[in-house]
């Protein structure tokens, strides 16, 4: 119990912009996509899990530490950190959408992007919620953390009024 709260406590500290560690996600050829958080914030919990408001920073470089960034572009993004329903819920257009994660196969419901696109969601997924960074290998892979998880049931992505309601 006392480690459920000490991996909370480190879940939801916050993360001066300044402080926070640029993580590269997937790459295509020799391209990667990065992406560092300059803001967190706990946005509500529920059963269902922990909602996160996430300010991303994403940009894509061929350089090794993720300089001369190009395409760089600001958004908020929120993560369910959940043993049982992880999802991210992301603005499309006027409307929010809750997307569900399946950590196994590293998926994300509602697939429409580009893979190197969903990699890169996924991976922001592992880093807000468990601190996993793509390519660490000291700690575990998602499919470690959810060995028996399985999207029967989670499979679609659905429209929120507002990101709290992923909650519900």
């Amino acid at each position: 119990m006392i480690g459920a709260f000490l991996a909370l406590g480190l879940l939801l500290a916050p993360v001066p912009a300044e402080a926070a560690p640029a993580v590269r996600g997937p790459c295509a050829g020799e391209a990667c996509i990065w992406f560092r958080e300059t803001g967190r914030r706990l946005a509500g919990s529920s059963p269902r899990g922990t909602l996160l408001r996430l300010r991303v920073r994403w940009w894509e470089s061929k350089h090794p530490q993720g300089r001369n960034a190009t395409g760089q572009r600001t958004e908020t993004v929120y993560a369910r950190c959940s043993v049982s329903v992880p999802a991210l819920v992301e603005r499309r257009g006027a409307v929010w959408w809750e997307r569900p994660i399946d950590p196994v196969a590293q998926a994300l419901a509602g697939a429409d992007r580009a893979s190197v696109n969903l990699a890169a969601l996924v991976a922001l997924y592992a880093w807000a919620c468990h601190g996993i960074r793509p390519g660490d290998a000291a700690p575990p892979g998602l499919a470690a953390l959810y060995p028996a998880r399985t999207m029967a049931g989670e499979r679609e992505a659905r429209p929120l009024n507002q990101p709290e309601d992923a909650l519900q």
